[in-house]
């Protein structure tokens, strides 16, 4: 069997393509990636291997042009396609021009983003023939044995393991993070307990201004922060704080580790959201550094300078010294949230186990050294999917 698909220039989208159509129960000898002039110069084998599909994988660079394409689908032998990257011209050239059984992955939440496959949970996710307009039902691949029992996973990759297992049967975790306890912190930074003002964040940004968060912001807002504070115009406007940089590098240093999670996280997350703070060259750290950092920047800025808090005591000496703030107080409940990033939280405190139906199915083991990566434990050799994401991270990293 020859199955195609398409190359576009963010390679994940081609790599989710062929998993997505993998996990429909197809056994191709052969993949074909066709492109414009992008050169796929990863080897996709290990991670079809890892589920049973010793294919053949070729990238033939067709060139730009309808015409072109036409002449060169035209003469294709190819028995399922999948047309979801790639430019438009592209897929009506293959559904037009060969015979081949042409096929559509509709992504009901794009904004979730290019993200390793899995990431988006599979009933969200709905693979349809276009000939037919019938929708292809899902057949998840058993994993091959001798694999690795133990994978290095993302935050992202956890979540994409979760979702895989969910296909399974009932999936789920333990233990779960305890109400006024010290892990509670992941509940809020999974999105699972959040805030009711960060919906004022968006507003804020998209009104123009400048976001500068405070150490508990990194703490229990995390990631969501970056998306919050995100817009299609202006790209990213939370600034990075030299003052909060150092009162979180300053608790990393002299704490000890089991001691203190909290500012690790926080420093983790400051890390994935900027690059090395830059903004200023304020030396101090803790609340009055940074109300006056926050206070030179407000000169500079050609926009509105809001700083975000939970403290109390930081919002008033802030708006006292005439700065703006978003004081986050309100804490509610939400059903939407990153199973991942909980998980991956909980791993700094003690073992997660992951079950499906009851039964273990994979071991999140407990971070100790603080790693953007933790491990995690592999139960059922026949559902390896840990190793199998870990192979698709590792396929995806720096593109």
């Amino acid at each position: 069997m020859i199955f195609a698909t398409l190359g576009s220039d963010k390679l994940i989208t081609t790599v989710d393509a062929i998993m997505t159509e993998i996990f429909t129960g197809i056994k191709p000898n052969k993949i074909l990636i066709l492109s414009e002039s992008v050169k796929v110069d990863k080897d996709l084998r290990p991670v079809l291997r890892s589920v049973g599909i010793d294919s053949d994988v070729e990238l033939r660079m067709v060139g730009k042009g309808i015409k072109r394409w036409r002449e060169e689908i035209s003469s294709l032998n190819v028995d399922v396609a999948d047309v979801t990257p790639g430019r438009k011209y592209m897929a009506m050239v293959i559904l037009n021009y060969t015979p081949a059984e042409v096929r559509y992955a509709y992504v009901e939440r794009e904004e979730l983003g290019y993200k390793v496959f899995g990431y988006i949970p599979l009933n969200q996710v709905k693979v349809y023939n276009v000939r037919t307009g019938d929708e292809v039902a899902y057949e998840p691949p058993l994993t091959i044995e001798g694999l690795p029992t133990e994978s290095k996973l993302s935050p992202i990759g956890i979540e994409a393991v979760y979702n895989l297992f969910s296909f399974i049967g009932k999936v789920d975790y333990d233990p779960k993070p305890q109400e006024h306890s010290e892990e509670e912190i992941c509940a809020r930074r999974g999105g699972f307990i959040r805030f009711k003002e960060e919906e004022k964040i968006g507003d804020f940004v998209n009104g123009g201004a400048y976001l500068l968060a405070d150490t508990n912001v990194y703490v229990n807002v995390e990631e969501r922060l970056g998306r919050l504070t995100w817009n299609k115009k202006d790209g990213r406007k939370l600034l990075a704080s030299r003052a909060v940089y150092n009162e979180i590098l300053n608790h990393v240093q002299s704490t000890q580790k089991d001691s203190n999670v909290k500012f690790h996280l926080a420093m983790m997350s400051y890390k994935r959201l900027h690059q090395p703070p830059i903004t200023t060259i304020e030396k101090g750290s803790g609340d009055i550094p940074l109300i006056r950092e926050a206070r030179d920047l407000k000169r500079e800025l050609p926009d509105p300078l809001i700083l975000t808090t939970s403290d109390v005591a930081l919002s008033n000496a802030a708006k006292s010294s005439g700065v703006e703030t978003l004081l986050l107080r309100t804490p509610i409940t939400s059903s939407e949230g990153s199973t991942g990033e909980l998980i991956y939280c909980m791993s700094f405190f003690k073992d997660v186990t992951l079950t499906v139906d009851g039964e273990d199915f994979a071991i999140v083991k407990k971070n100790k050294t603080f790693e953007d990566k933790t491990s995690v434990i592999s139960l059922k050799r026949n559902y390896n999917y840990p190793n199998m994401i870990q192979l698709l991270e590792e396929l995806i990293e720096g593109t």
